[in-house]
This record gives C-alpha cells, sequence and structure tokens, in this order.
C-alpha cells in the first residue's frame, strides 16, 4: 500500500521548487496532491458505506505488541523495499541497511530531540553516508539515499491530515499536517 502513498512525489515535487524548477516542481505538486485527494476520498466513500451498511471495525489487536513486531515489520518492509526498487541482488544487503538506519535515526533522533529533528538528521546522515558510499565504494549514492529517506517521506502523514481534516473538521490538524509534511 506504501506504493500508493505520494510521498516521495511530494519530496520531490518540493526540492524542485527548492532548487527553482517552477514547472515540474509545480506539476509534480499538483500531482502529488491529486493522488492525495483521490485516497482521502476514496477512504470517506468506504468509510460512508460501512456506516450505511451497519458495518463496524472489529479490532482484535488493540494491545501493544512487542518491539520485535516493529522491528521485524522493519526488516520485511526494508526487504520489499529492495524488491520494488529492482536493485541488483549484491545491493539488498546495502538497501536493507539504509532502510534500517533511516527509520532507527529518525526514531531515536525523534525521541532526542522531537519528530522534526530526529527525520532532519537522519536526512541529513543518511545523504552524507550515500556520498561517502559512493566516494569509497563506487557505485551509485542513491543506493543508500533513496531507501533510507523512503522510510521518512509525507506520504502517509499527509493523508491521515486530509482525513482527519474531512472527518474531524479540524483545520488545525490540517495547517499541522500541511507544515509537517513541507518540512
Amino acid at each position: 500500500l506504501v506504493v500508493l502513498l505520494p510521498g516521495m512525489s511530494l519530496t520531490n515535487a518540493v526540492n524542485e521548487l527548492a532548487s527553482q524548477h517552477w514547472v515540474s516542481g509545480t506539476a509534480r505538486f499538483a500531482g502529488a496532491l491529486t493522488t492525495i485527494m483521490k485516497l482521502s476520498v476514496g477512504a470517506m466513500i468506504a468509510v460512508t458505506l460501512a456506516d450505511v451498511l451497519g458495518l463496524d471495525p472489529v479490532i482484535r489487536a488493540a494491545r501493544p505488541q512487542g518491539p520485535w513486531v516493529e522491528w521485524g515489520s522493519l526488516l520485511t518492509a526494508a526487504f520489499a523495499f529492495a524488491m520494488l526498487f529492482k536493485a541488483n541482488r549484491r545491493d539488498y544487503p546495502w538497501v536493507i541497511a539504509a532502510s534500517v538506519a533511516g527509520y532507527a535515526i529518525s526514531k531515536f533522533g525523534g525521541h532526542a530531540w522531537g519528530a522534526p529533528a530526529g527525520i532532519f538528521l537522519s536526512a541529513m546522515l543518511l545523504t552524507a553516508g550515500g556520498n561517502l558510499f559512493g566516494r569509497l565504494v563506487g557505485r551509485p549514492g542513491a543506493i543508500i539515499r533513496l531507501p533510507g529517506i523512503i522510510m521518512m517521506v509525507p506520504g502517509s502523514t499527509s493523508l491521515r491530515g486530509v482525513l482527519t481534516l474531512v472527518q474531524q473538521q479540524d483545520v488545525g490538524a490540517g495547517q499541522s499536517v500541511f507544515l509537517t509534511v513541507l518540512n
């Protein structure tokens, strides 16, 4: 499902706009916003239809999960990203390590200094690590940068923000998510 979220498109759009590539940045940003709106409308239709039919979600796993679930899911997602990006088999360990590092740095940095600082620290270290990897190993730095950053892109945050804005009519939540996505 993460493939449907426009996180990387939003990230690339803001990067292009910051680089003053106005046409491509605006087009990519509009495409990402359109995707968010399509997903939001689809989710709202599903929620409304479930309400009309009298279907209530049954939550079977309401208890907190152990830390092994989080880290096991992270390893599974990292392996899936290696396959999704069609990395060479010899690059799978690098892609998986970069994905895990990106998540771990943003998580622990976020606990120490707040979520935005953790994400910034992770992005900065992954970019530097990707460049160092490219120079030392002689392979593209994107092998490290892209999988590491994909764990931090704001796709799900933007979708959750729009759904909160629509469901709860909370403009403050929408503004907060908008600022989070653009940071």
